[in-house]
């Protein structure tokens, strides 16, 4: 705002400085910034933008990970994701509060998404988080600490491997947990289907019991 007063415009550098200073403490701020980079027809959100904002609203899923999915549509983050017989995710380019919201993502929607059209299941997942100089100025922090904490509170197993930069995931047991609550939803569903039509039967014996009352 100041720059604007004194007839000066923001660039993206100072947009995405800007929100990067926000962090979760100022989320809404930060939230209103980056609409105003993305209301600007002579500015370009970059991934250092997106990396910004996701730092800054990582803890509000929902919102975090539309960001990250518009990222992905526009080529901000690009490639990061490869299904071949080992799935790999490629993180060495987000900065933290991205690779959390990549990572959630990932474990709740991607992969149980990508079950339902496989006849098999993958056993293994490999995580790149980079590190030393294979990490971009842009995504500085503990990338690999980050990704530990989120993967143990998603209760999925992981382990180093010979690789420094990279964290190998055991899907086996996690695949089960999927499918235990797939089923207990299932179950919870059907028991609702049996007590919308048990009420539904209640109120048509009501209504008949009314009608020959009135006759």
């Amino acid at each position: 705002e100041q720059m604007q007063q004194r007839g000066l415009e923001p660039n993206v550098i100072t947009f995405s400085a800007t929100i990067q200073a926000c962090g979760p403490q100022c989320s809404t701020k930060a939230a209103k910034l980056f609409q105003q980079l993305e209301a600007s027809s002579s500015i370009d959100a970059n991934i250092v933008s997106f990396n910004a904002i996701l730092d800054a609203l990582y803890l509000d899923g929902v919102h975090a990970r539309d960001i990250l999915l518009l990222g992905v549509e526009r080529g901000i983050y690009s490639n990061f994701v490869d299904w071949g017989p080992t799935p790999r995710l490629d993180l060495h380019n987000f900065s933290e509060g991205a690779a959390e919201t990549a990572v959630r993502w990932w474990f709740e929607e991607g992969l149980p998404s990508r079950k339902a059209d496989a006849t098999d299941s993958p056993c293994r997942l490999e995580i790149i988080t980079g590190w030393g100089k294979s990490r971009p100025c842009h995504a500085e922090g503990d990338l690999l600490g980050r990704v530990k904490t989120v993967l143990d509170c998603l209760d999925v197993s992981h382990f180093h491997s010979d690789n420094p930069g990279m964290l190998v995931v055991d899907l086996s047991h996690w695949w089960k947990a999927v499918e235990v609550r797939a089923a207990v939803t299932n179950e919870e569903v059907a028991v609702a289907k049996e007590e919308v039509k048990m009420v539904a039967g209640v109120k048509e014996v009501v209504v008949r019991s009314a009608e020959k009352k009135a006759n």
